[in-house]
């Protein structure tokens, strides 16, 4: 429920964690693709400083799995973060599921003049969220377009929380549905 995962740098996915079905977070990594059996918590900490400098998902990098910020937990904070295309904080790609019940995403970036999603990029996936902000106080995410938040092919149900203070180059400083 604490820790610390800072500056660090990948060339494509995920600067600080990467995550892909059957890789990390398996009981057994020999079962396979077994979705039920990966999941990723993010309970507390910090995630900063963290950069995918030729593609999405500045801290975090996530496909086809689910990803938690408990409620009762401390909540993470994911800031000061970069990708290039997607993501500045948390990239989540088709077939996952990003619950969201406290945390904050701030003050991270996407640098291309094309980029989506600054706080959060999501695609072909599920996103809930019920407490935790992006962006507000802590500092603006930034992108082109979805500069808090950019949804494409996704589902997005959110009964609490906030998203405010985000800035965005051309359309949707707090969420894009495409």
């Amino acid at each position: 429920n604490s820790g610390t995962i800072s500056n660090n740098t990948a060339a494509t996915y995920g600067g600080g964690i990467y995550c892909l079905v059957g890789v990390i977070g398996s009981e057994d990594p020999a079962e396979g693709l077994d979705s039920s059996k990966c999941k990723v918590y993010l309970n507390g900490g910090t995630i900063s400083g963290n950069k995918a400098t030729n593609g999405s998902g500045g801290s975090v990098a996530v496909f086809q799995l689910p990803i938690y910020c408990e409620e009762n937990a401390e909540g993470i904070k994911v800031f000061d973060n970069e990708s290039m295309n997607k993501g500045g904080g948390l990239f989540i790609d088709e077939g996952s599921v990003f619950t969201m019940n406290s945390g904050n995403v701030y003050k991270n970036n996407c640098t291309s003049a094309s980029s989506e999603g600054g706080g959060i990029f999501c695609r072909g996936s599920v996103m809930n969220i019920s407490g935790g902000v992006i962006g507000g106080e802590g500092g603006a995410n930034t992108a082109y377009n979805g500069a808090g938040i950019f949804l494409h092919r996704s589902t997005l149900v959110m009964n609490n929380g906030l998203v405010s203070s985000n800035v965005a180059g051309q359309n949707a400083g707090g969420i894009y549905l495409k």
